[in-house]
């Protein structure tokens, strides 16, 4: 719980001047309306949830064609992770927003109980959350939000290995449904899973 909290404090330090303007502005980097786009598939998917699940792929952009949804990069996980933020707050900004933090603070803790299953260093391991989290890649891509939700493939790898030392069925499950949840979060980091 302490590798969380720190990873927490990193996350707002590194994100800074996020916080100060989370109502109002979303991370972007290149060109300006990918993030915009962005905002609105998450958040008709998180609405979506919250409302009416079935309606899920019915999103009002791209028409006239049916199912719009399906034709924008996958980020289900992402609006299950937006759904709760937008159900509290009411404002999409900040469930986008908060969203985009929680990849950040996942990745970081992620990253660390993984290489800290694999080394037992604890020095160690918060160096390898730290540049996981927070690799410059991450922020040429900050406004593309699927791209840099990359904090399931951690997850599923340290679950995979705990079932390959132990083959107790949990932890295999437990790496499908993280994998299942990077694919569903992105399709192009689901596939660096894959490989």
């Amino acid at each position: 719980m302490l590798a969380l909290g720190v990873f927490a404090a990193l996350t707002l330090l590194f994100s800074w001047p996020l916080i100060l303007r989370i109502s109002r502005e979303i991370p972007a980097s290149g060109q300006p309306v990918d993030p915009q786009h962005i905002l609105y598939g998450l958040n008709w998917g998180a609405t979506a949830l919250l409302e009416n699940p079935l309606r899920y792929f019915q999103a009002t952009f791209f028409y006239p064609y049916p199912d719009a949804m399906a034709y924008l990069d996958q980020m289900f996980a992402l609006s299950l992770l937006a759904a709760p933020i937008l159900l509290v707050t009411g404002s999409w900004i900040v469930a986008y927003n908060g969203t985009w933090i929680l990849t950040f603070l996942l990745s970081g803790w992620g990253a660390y109980l993984l290489t800290r299953h694999l080394t037992r260093s604890v020095s160690a391991s918060f160096l390898a959350g730290v540049l996981f989290a927070f690799h410059p890649l991450r922020y040429h891509s900050a406004g593309i939000l699927h791209v840099v939700g990359v904090m399931w493939i951690p997850f599923a790898l340290l679950m995979l290995h705990r079932w390959v030392d132990t083959e107790r069925n949990r932890y295999l499950l437990a790496f499908l449904a993280f994998s299942l949840a990077q694919f569903l979060s992105s399709g192009y980091t689901g596939s660096f899973l894959l490989l």
